[in-house]
């Protein structure tokens, strides 16, 4: 099972503990500590360094997970060592947004849990979208916001970045698409406010069926 890999990697559109957990299984054996960063920099990949070399106060084996909006360079050069050989009491869980594209050498210390699940999902989401009435996208959207679900945004977001790529270069496409990158530049942005964002794209939408 991934789970017993040293070191895996989760990448998401949005960036939710919850939703990586749902992916990586039972963590009841393990002693977790969780560290949350905007920027990954070289200072906080020393200090995933030293948690890697702690020992385990509860049980025999810890997992270090790391929540980062992004990673800079010279944190993935920093990190090299302890993800390929870490203590045998350490394990990773590294959560990602799926827009982050990591070098090769650091992609390669990683078991990538979920690497075909996300395209899928946000097509998906995002043709049952197109696909439903205005009234009814109106609806979904009250739904998913009142639950929080910004994986669900994420997805939406993530379609709609794929169809703007099919729309022409003709004077009318390019109205469309200057509307749609604005929604892009905004939607799951801390504080962004995605529900009157959704209901704008909710309208700038053609209703397409599911083919």
């Amino acid at each position: 099972m991934p789970p017993e890999h040293h070191a895996c990697l989760i990448t998401l559109p949005i960036v939710s503990l919850e939703a990586a957990l749902s992916y990586y299984g039972d963590t009841s054996q393990f002693e977790i500590r969780v560290c949350t960063y905007s920027m990954l920099s070289i200072e906080d990949a020393r200090g995933i360094i030293d948690i890697a070399l702690l020992r385990p106060t509860k049980g025999a084996i810890q997992l270090v997970i790391v929540l980062a909006e992004g990673i800079n360079f010279a944190a993935e050069q920093a990190l090299l060592k302890v993800l390929e050989e870490p203590p045998l009491s350490t394990r990773f869980l590294f959560i990602l947004p799926s827009s982050v594209r990591l070098a090769t050498t650091l992609l390669s210390r990683f078991f990538v849990m979920n690497q075909n699940h996300e395209p899928i999902a946000s097509q998906a989401e995002f043709i049952t979208f197109m696909a439903t009435s205005y009234g009814e996208r109106l609806e979904l959207i009250s739904n998913k916001m009142l639950k929080k679900d910004l994986i669900w945004v994420g997805y939406i977001r993530a379609g709609l970045e794929q169809y703007v790529r099919t729309l022409g270069t003709g004077k009318n496409s390019t109205k469309k698409w200057q509307a749609y990158a604005l929604v892009l530049e905004r939607i799951t942005r801390r504080g962004a406010a995605n529900k009157m964002l959704l209901e704008e794209l909710a309208f700038l939408l053609p209703v397409r069926a599911v083919e």
